[in-house]
This record gives structure tokens, sequence and C-alpha cells, in this order.
């Protein structure tokens, strides 16, 4: 074989292909914020306008742990007797009538495996609201309408985000994203002024996290506590005084806890952790309902406001890494209810709100008040999830998406933006507790058009080395027997460049079931059931990645 032809063939099998690979990273973003429904109503969430040809709005909640969507409707509302619909429709994030729509189709009346909650089978038109790319138009999607639910207490419709959602199947198999993967930023509606949220399918909002530190962890579905399937340490708990910072957890040791994004409040921890920081907050509890508060954040605390005179900062520290600090005006703020008769969302200034849940009975929770402060990402194809600090101001979004299919992260191809302009950054991956914000070469690659030139340089260094060795050992056929072979040495080690990464971009910690106990007041837990079955297998993932990040 001539030299000639061993240049073609390295030509044709490695430069080609390199010069030829493309990154593809799709994603879109969906606000997570305050709408006014059709009765005047206010639901905060994500917003599902379902039906025709008048699209009914709807408000969705997140759910980490669910694979469908559920819904409730006017027949299922499953409110108290005294309330009135109005403040009915607020707490379920609005009411679907299936006799409204003309799209609407009803299929069987079942339980699917994993979820807690019977539900009518429907497929109906959806529009998101998407704030890159304008509505976006889902045709006859199937979620279940709840006729039943092993907890009264899971307020709004659910959207599922779990490994096997068919949520985000449909996203994927439609092209709107590249990857099975989410993140969430779940905005703060208790200061002034409130920030909108948002929930990005198929990557992640860079602007949010830009070079924050971060964990990551591989999901765990063991653990029945937590079905959700991240499972976090807090190891830290302190208060800000003017004499310093206060630990909490002096001698109390640390929490396993269950990040569950769809519950609203901040943390759920044992009661004598809740005693540790009344006592340093020298908050009184109100008399209500035993110093609890109900319907919006349910069963947060509540105090009496001459005692909430505290000014000081709560920090939180995750796996001994991350440190994420939850400012004052979200750490104590006005009671917030849904007003009798108009179902709008108001305030009460002599009853203060504490977003912590006092309970003995149950896992240890992070929910979805904590991503005010900080980030959450998702990626089901690495089984793996990351908790990132977010920037506390404002700033444009700079969406990045997941290509699984290429193994790669980049700007993701929205209208408008121009992918080949930006060089994101990935947070740091760090599931040993070792992160650090000066550590910030990601182990995902993102194959730009700068990477694709390193490659092809690369790969025709690596070509002309072959080449070489191809005269060469056309030249050793054809001299002198009397030629040493030590004349002309080869390199048997030359190195190929790598021109593929590795993707990971988060790392999931154990699923954390939640469980709806009822306890001495005979009222539920918010969210979730008892005893739910096991989610159901998970499919093989597109991308492998290593136990462990």
């Amino acid at each position: 074989m001539s030299w000639c032809f061993c240049l073609f063939v390295s030509f044709f099998y490695l430069i080609w292909p390199a010069l030829g690979a493309t990154c593809q990273p799709r994603a879109v973003s969906l606000p997570l914020k305050r709408y006014v429904l059709e009765t005047r109503s206010e639901a905060r969430g994500i917003s599902f306008k379902i039906g025709s040809p008048t699209p009914q709005q709807m408000v969705m909640t997140p759910s980490a742990w669910y694979t469908d969507t559920y819904l409730w409707s006017v027949e299922s509302g499953n409110c108290p007797a005294e309330w009135s619909p109005e403040v009915c429709v607020t707490y379920r994030g609005g009411q679907y009538d299936e006799t409204r729509s003309e799209t609407s189709v009803r299929g069987r009346t079942l339980s699917r495996v994993g979820d807690d909650t019977m539900a009518n089978w429907t497929t109906d038109n959806i529009q998101l609201e998407n704030t890159t790319l304008g509505a976006i138009d889902l045709t006859q999607f199937e979620f279940g309408v709840r006729n039943q639910s092993a907890n009264l207490y899971v307020p709004k419709g659910e959207l599922g985000l779990a490994r096997n959602s068919t949520f985000l199947k449909t996203l994927l198999d439609g092209n709107r994203t590249s990857s099975n993967s989410w993140s969430l930023y779940w905005g703060s509606e208790v200061t002034n002024p409130p920030r909108d949220g948002s929930i990005t399918l198929g990557g992640y909002d860079e602007a949010l996290i830009q070079n924050s530190r971060n964990i990551s962890a591989e999901f765990d579905r063991t653990d029945d506590r937590c079905k959700e399937g991240m499972i976090v340490q807090i190891t830290g708990l302190s208060l800000s005084t003017s004499g310093g910072s206060q630990d909490v957890m002096r001698g109390l040791g640390s929490l396993e806890a269950c990040v569950i994004p769809s519950v609203n409040h901040l943390l759920t921890v044992p009661v004598r952790y809740w005693d540790a920081m009344a006592s340093i907050m020298n908050v009184e509890r109100h008399s209500f309902r035993n110093g609890t508060a109900e319907t919006y954040f349910y069963d947060t605390t509540i105090v009496t406001a001459e005692s909430a005179t505290y000014s000081g900062n709560l920090t939180i520290t995750l796996n001994d890494t991350l440190t994420v600090t939850i400012p004052n005006e979200q750490l104590i703020f006005n009671e917030t209810f849904i007003a009798a008769n108009v179902g709008t969302i108001q305030t009460k200034q002599d009853i203060k709100d504490i977003p912590i849940v006092r309970r003995d009975d149950i896992m240890p929770r992070i929910g979805g008040l904590f991503f005010s402060a900080a980030y959450l990402m998702v990626n089901h194809d690495k089984n793996t999830f990351t908790i990132a600090e977010t920037l506390p101001t404002p700033v444009k979004q700079k969406l990045i998406g997941i290509d699984t299919a290429n193994d790669c992260i980049a700007a993701a191809n929205v209208i408008g933006a121009d992918p080949s302009s930006s060089s994101p950054s990935t947070p740091t991956s760090s599931s040993s507790g070792s992160s650090s914000s000066d550590n910030l070469t990601p182990s995902s690659g993102r194959l730009s058009g700068g990477t694709i030139a390193g490659i092809a340089v690369g790969v025709v260094g690596g070509l002309f080395v072959l080449a070489g060795a191809a005269f060469l050992l056309w030249r050793r056929r054809h001299r002198p027997s009397s030629v040493s072979d030590s004349a002309n040495p080869l390199n048997p080690n030359t190195p190929l460049e790598k021109y593929g990464y590795n993707t990971s971009e988060m790392s999931g910690v154990t699923p954390a079931m939640e469980l709806a106990h009822q306890d001495e007041r005979q009222y539920a837990v918010e969210l979730d059931g008892v005893n739910r079955p096991a989610e159901a297998p998970h499919q093989e993932a597109l991308l492998s990645s290593p136990r462990g990040a």
C-alpha cells in the first residue's frame, strides 16, 4: 500500500469526521411567575394554556418525581366546602374544564406506575409561554386530570420532570430540546420588587450562575423517603447577628435532606433545629394553628409581628462545600394568604412568616424557596444533578443547551441568538466536596467553531506523522538491507488528539421519597403521597457517565 493511499485513508477517517462534527444544542425557557386566571384569581408557577378554541389558563408547579403531568379540574377541585370558587381556583392553579375544549379527548381512568394519584387520562392541545421562541404548541399532549390523590395538600397541577418524563420526551422528540435535562430558578415573590423565576428545558441559564460554586451528585433512588432521588447533607446552618454569626447546629449534627422543589417552603427541619433557630432570632410563634400557616405557604412557621425583629440572614451549607445565603427579606416576611371571595394573593402585616416547616416525622427537606438563592440543574442522561449559587441581581438570560447526541454543551440554538458568538463556561462539578470558584475547567466539552478548528489542526499534525510513518515503511521495503532499522525510528505512542468530551453537567443525589404522614393535628404534609410505588425503571441513558462526578 503506497503512502499516498495511507494519506487519503487518514484524511477520510480522521479529518473529515472532525470537520463535519456539529454541536446542535436546543433549549427552551419557561417563565415561573404570577398569572391572573379567568376568575381574576392569581397563581404563581408555569403557564399551561389548554384546549381550543379559547385556551384555558392553568398554572403548574415542577415535580422532580412525577413521570406524568397532572391537573385539577372543575369536577375534582377537592377544596373545603367553605372556600369560595375563586379561592379554590387560586389554590389549584386553575381548574380544567374539558367540556369547553373542542380538542379534548378523554381516555381511561387509572393510576400510572410510580405516581400516587388516580386520574382521568386526557389529551388536548397545550400552549406554553416561552421566553425565547414565543409560544410553543404541543398537539394532543396527554395528561392526567386528578380525581383522587393521597394528599389534599397537593395544591397546583404538577408538571412531571422525572427521568422518564412524558413532557421532556415530547419536547425532545419534537426537536425543541436536545437532551433529557432541566434546570430551575424559583425567583422570589416575597421581595420588593418580586423576581420572576424560570425553568429551562434541555439545558440551563448560564447568566444565573456564571462561575459560581456548586455541588453535584448522582441520583440514588434506594431511599423510599425521597422519591425525587436528590439527597444532600445539610452540614451547616448559621444566623448572622451583630456579634458575627451563631451556629444553629452546634451539638445537633448534620441533616440528610431531600430536595423537593415543588414544595412551597425553604426548609423542613426537626423541631429541635427550629427551636435553636427561634432562640437565636428571638421570635415567638403565633397562636393561630399552633404557629403554622395555611393554604399558601402551607405548614410553614408564623410568628408574631412584635417578636419578628431579627434582621440577619440565614446561611445554609450543603455537603461541607456549597454555602447559600438566604437574605432577611426572604427569611421573614408578611404572611401571605388567598383572599376570600376574590382569590387574589394578599399579605398580613400583623403576622410574619418564616418559610421553615418544623416536623420530626418526615425526612428533612429543601424546598422550592431555597432556589430563590440557588440554582438546580438536572441531567437525566447522566443520572446526575447539580446545585449552584445564583447571582443576587437580575441578569439577561443566556441559555446553554446540552446536546446529548453530539456529546457537547454550547449556547442554545434559539431565534435571535448566534450559537457561535458565545463561549459559555460550565459550573464546577464536585461530588466529593472540593469545589472551588477558581477551578472552573469543565469536564463537559463544547464543540464550538474554535474547538473544531483545533481538532482539525491536531488531526492534521497527526496525519503528517502517519504519512511520514507510511513513507518510512515504504522506504524500509525498498531500501538496501544494510541500512539499520534504527536509522529512522518510529514513535509507536504518537497521540491522536481527542475531540469527544464527556458532558458531565450535573450530578445527582439520592431520590428522596416524600411521605405524607398524618400527624397529631390530622392534616397532611404538603405534596406527595404515602408509600408511593417505585418509579418505572430507568431507560438506558444516551450518554454514559462515570459513577461520581
